[in-house]
């Protein structure tokens, strides 16, 4: 009997491309990270997958944390019986993102002798 084995990367790659189709085409999601429409074609299908670096651009372009990112892209493929504790955990991770940038903003204003209220 065959095994089937699943390319995680190239799966979950085409998920994050699909996920940004719903508002970029293929050209804007490229730009965001430098690779041509036809690269973010192949991945969508599933023939290509990101690399680490592409995803941390991604998190940079988007300004998105890259675990909120990767919950929202994944969202549509949990299974009904699992929604409410994938909803859960998206949730804390958003959470712990906001904290994270707001404790940058704090640090950063720290280093420049500059606080906002």
């Amino acid at each position: 009997m065959p095994s089937k084995h699943v390319n995680v990367a190239r799966t979950f790659s085409s998920e994050v491309v699909e996920y940004l189709r719903k508002s970029r085409t293929l050209k804007e999601i490229g730009a965001l990270i430098g690779l041509g429409e036809s690269f973010i074609s192949l991945v969508g299908r599933g023939e290509r997958n990101f690399t680490v670096e592409h995803l941390i651009a991604l998190e940079k372009s988007l300004n998105k944390p890259l675990p909120t990112l990767i919950l929202e892209a994944l969202q549509e493929s949990v299974s009904e019986d699992m929604k409410s504790q994938y909803g859960d955990l998206l949730k804390i991770i958003r959470e712990s993102g906001e904290s994270r940038t707001s404790l940058a903003k704090e640090e950063d204003s720290e280093k420049t002798g500059r606080h906002q209220y």
